[in-house]
């Protein structure tokens, strides 16, 4: 009897060493840390993907400088706002995963293994548990993220973009150059004709005064009114040049300038200047033309 009982007192022994033996349980910290660190990865890429592709959907609009105070502006900014929200959100989560890795990182320092029951045991499964719930409500954020920010996208593409119109700086200066260009020619062409219609004029006037006095008369007449254009001219480049000038140092450094854009207005006010000195030539350069054939005409009438 004594010997039965001595024999289940060791069988129990036996089985409570088994028992809390199996209860130990080891995690290999290098094992945990691959995993860990791959998963850390993986949500540090998807949230770099993530707001890339939102930024990219954003930078179209930004770059248009848009005034904010209409309504469709005003719709976009809110959408914007709140696309960046989630962002900001997202980066927190993110965060926080980070940080718990790191901190995996600095209670694991110098072990090989975590044992169950210790403080680093204890610590582990908060870590777990914590990344496990921030990755979680990542997911959650960054499709919040994604919708709102197509959303945003959309909205400044049928309600906006297709509306807006652009200069594009660089072509404006070559147009405008040209401008300048051709309106040398123009007063070449003009200082030409004015050169041979004062050598005839001489030539008639000593020819034909006696004769034709009143003819020569109106043509002297008409050549006075010719000259005239020559500072006509000159007010036409100097006007063409200043409003060009003035345009260049307005626009330095910008590519693009946007019609919904404050500074829109340097390009509508430079465009106008550019009309108005366009039709200031057009007007001197037929009514030069008109003196020059009513001339020619007279000199045609002497010269039968």
């Amino acid at each position: 009897m004594i010997y039965k009982i001595k024999l289940e007192i060791i069988f129990l022994l036996a089985f409570l060493a088994i028992t809390f033996s199996r209860c130990k349980v080891y995690y290999d910290v290098n094992s945990i840390n691959g995993k860990l660190k791959s998963s850390v990865d993986n949500v540090n890429q998807n949230c770099s993907t993530v707001t890339s592709k939102i930024f990219s959907m954003e930078s179209e609009y930004l770059a248009l400088n848009c005034k904010t105070d209409e309504k469709p502006f005003q719709i976009a900014k809110q959408l914007l706002f709140e696309t960046d929200a989630l962002v900001k959100e997202m980066s927190k989560y993110q965060m926080n995963i980070n940080d718990e890795y790191e901190n995996f990182i600095e209670y694991t320092k110098g072990k090989s293994k975590i044992e169950s029951g210790t403080q680093e045991w204890k610590k582990f499964k908060y870590t777990k548990k914590a990344i496990k719930s921030n990755v979680q409500t990542l997911q959650l954020k960054g499709n919040d993220a994604v919708k709102k920010a197509t959303s945003f996208n959309q909205y400044a593409n049928e309600a906006i973009l297709k509306n807006i119109q652009y200069c594009d700086v660089a072509s404006f200066n070559v147009r405008f150059d040209d401008i300048i260009l051709n309106l040398d020619k123009s007063q070449k062409t003009f200082l030409e004709q004015l050169a041979e219609y004062e050598s005839k004029l001489q030539f008639l006037t000593n020819k034909f005064s006696q004769v034709y006095p009143d003819q020569c008369k109106l043509l002297n007449e008409d050549f006075q009114k010719i000259k005239t254009g020559k500072d006509r001219f000159e007010s036409v480049k100097s006007n063409v040049q200043f409003s060009v000038n003035k345009f260049k140092v307005y626009t330095v450094g910008k590519q693009k300038i946007y019609s919904c854009a404050s500074d829109w207005s340097f390009v509508s006010q430079a465009e106008k200047e550019m009309t108005e000195q366009q039709n200031e030539l057009s007007s001197l350069q037929q009514n030069i033309q008109g003196l020059i054939n009513h001339m020619q005409s007279i000199i045609n009438t002497m010269q039968q």
